[in-house]
């Protein structure tokens, strides 16, 4: 009903017999502003809807990002599109904002989830990877054109994420799956293609190397130049590699206990 009352709001349904009156806040409300709780709860001048009650409720709302969001659901009528599970406060998740993930950050190292849905949810594709002490958290999302336009019509900010790049619009009223596969296809193949690089470099590598790569360029061609009694640990058996880079040209010395 609520998306029928929108669609003839907004004239997307002709229906003379339907007079939709919404009483709902804008998604990005300051949902703590008694004014808007007044302007959306007509109830409240007509003492109904107790004040005091809203704001103990909100009070709670303010410490729980699950509760937040049951509040403006249920008192300001504000229809999301996230789980009522929330798992990260968003102002948290926003302050990521200034440092964009891209592919790229993920190379040797991602770790891929997929979230699928069909018409009302939407799907995503997600690559998470430890990161020091966080994580690198990569996204993307796709929803139906149909849901696209009814969500936008609502006040959602779907143009702006489909303009960013951010979602994916499938056409008609099903997510593609396929679409899906075919972008989780591509992603590993680039991950793949980079294995078969490193494989063939190793296969390559020339007789007498040591067997280990570059630390700066990871060439194979890091050789051992020279070799002799640690200055320090030598009369213990342990001898100082010199090793040379034979692509970059970076040395560096490595300690090698003989009794090993």
């Amino acid at each position: 009903m609520y998306d029928y009352a929108l669609a003839v709001e907004h004239g997307d349904v002709q229906d003379e017999s339907f007079l939709p009156v919404l009483y709902q806040a804008p998604v990005d409300c300051d949902w703590c502003d008694e004014a808007i709780w007044r302007a959306v709860n007509p109830a409240l001048a007509a003492g109904f809807r107790s004040l005091e009650e809203m704001r103990i409720t909100a009070r709670r709302a303010a410490e729980s990002p699950i509760a937040r969001e049951s509040f403006r659901r249920l008192y300001l009528n504000v229809w999301l599109d996230a789980s009522e599970q929330t798992w990260v406060d968003m102002d948290v998740y926003d302050e990521c904002a200034g440092n964009p993930v891209t592919l790229a950050d993920f190379e040797g190292r991602p770790a891929l989830a997929v979230d699928l849905a069909s018409v009302q949810d939407l799907a995503a594709l997600v690559l998470v990877a430890p990161d020091g002490d966080g994580w690198l958290v990569w996204s993307r999302q796709y929803c139906p054109e149909v849901q696209i336009k009814k969500r936008s019509a609502a006040g959602l900010r779907y143009p702006e994420w489909l303009e960013a790049g951010e979602l994916v619009a499938t056409s008609g009223n099903v997510i593609d799956q396929d679409l899906i596969l075919s972008d989780i296809i591509s992603i590993c193949c680039e991950e793949v293609d980079e294995l078969r690089k490193r494989v063939a470099a190793l296969e390559a590598k020339p007789e007498g190397t040591s067997g280990v790569l570059c630390p700066l360029c990871h060439s194979p061609d890091f050789r051992i130049v020279a070799s002799g009694p640690d200055p320090t640990f030598g009369e213990m058996g342990v001898l100082s590699d010199r090793y040379r880079c034979g692509n970059c040209q970076h040395e560096e010395s490595r300690q090698r206990d003989t009794h090993r």
